[in-house]
């Protein structure tokens, strides 16, 4: 998943420096990451069971 992230710097009266994250979406349809899958493969995990015991009770 690719995001576009611009960061601005606001100075106003109240905070003397403030950052303003932006954050966009990436257009379209996005190919599942295998890779990034397998890194977060516990936390997965963890989602799947705790879905299905929701839908089991």
């Amino acid at each position: 998943m690719q995001t576009l992230v611009k960061k601005h710097t606001k100075t106003t009266e109240k905070t003397p420096s403030a950052v303003v994250t932006y954050i966009k979406p990436s257009k379209g349809w996005q190919a599942i990451d295998v890779r990034e899958l397998w890194r977060y493969k516990d936390l997965l995990y963890f989602l799947v069971v705790r879905g299905s015991k929701v839908y089991l009770v």
